[in-house]
């Protein structure tokens, strides 16, 4: 799958939540020292995800520290990068629609090749060939 900078310098993927698929932006600095939160999304697209049901467990309050420490709302739930396998994930309720490092680290089967002078980003099997 490959991956172009859009104008603004960002590197935006397709995700799927279950049948749902959100623009995010590929964030390398978006990550969590548990290992479960991948994504992260704009306040109403959680809210759609709750109301149609689309995180298998119930949404979970999560602790962030940022600035002071503040009560977000989360849930988990099966996420895929573009047509790839769905994975389970955490999901956050934030200010914007971000793939996080967690989301990439649960393909260990597939590497990111990230093309500076292209400008292009390339998630591929593990040893494929270009």
């Amino acid at each position: 799958m490959k991956i172009p900078a859009s104008t603004q310098g960002e590197y935006i993927v397709p995700v799927t939540v279950a049948e749902y698929t959100i623009a995010a932006v590929l964030d390398t600095g978006f990550t969590d020292p548990d290992g479960e939160v991948g994504l992260a999304l704009l306040s109403h697209e959680l809210y759609n995800l709750i109301e149609s049901k689309l995180l298998h467990r119930k949404s979970l309050p999560m602790i962030v520290a940022t600035d002071e420490h503040r009560l977000i709302r989360s849930g988990l739930s099966y996420v895929g990068l573009g047509n790839l396998p769905q994975r389970e994930v955490r999901i956050l309720d934030a200010g914007s629609n971000l793939a996080g490092v967690c989301l990439l680290h649960s393909y260990p089967e597939y590497e990111l090749i990230w093309d500076l002078s292209r400008q292009e980003m390339e998630l591929r099997t593990r040893g494929q060939r270009p």
